[in-house]
């Protein structure tokens, strides 16, 4: 992110995407939550179980970076350029949709199922 706001630790942003992030912006760690979030992600919309730990919200996005899936009318995936970033842990979920999709935009390496 550009900026990150309530940054109450002074964490430094690489500054490599154009967006500003609220940290925490859907509280904190005991606030966890699971939600399936539909992501435009290889044509159709596909859903994807989302977790959402000590998450940061997008407040801001620049005219380049690309929304991918959105959470309550927040961008939660976000794209720009060969940069892809999220606001949830899609690692924890048992689905590979997110990870192939990766691979094949930003490796050109095709997954097998």
């Amino acid at each position: 992110a550009k900026k990150i706001e309530d940054n109450l630790s002074g964490v430094q942003t690489l500054g490599l995407l154009d967006i500003d992030v609220l940290r925490n912006g859907y509280g904190r760690q005991i606030f966890s939550f699971e939600e399936k979030i539909d992501a435009a992600i290889d044509g159709p919309l596909y859903g994807i179980e989302a977790t959402f730990i000590r998450a940061p919200k997008v407040t801001r996005i620049g005219p380049d970076v690309k929304t991918l899936a959105t959470f309550k009318d927040s961008p939660v995936l976000v794209r720009q350029k060969n940069i892809l970033a999220a606001s949830f842990h899609a690692e924890l979920g048992n689905d590979p949709a997110l990870l192939k999709y990766f691979f094949q935009t930003f490796c050109g390496r095709s997954v097998r199922p």
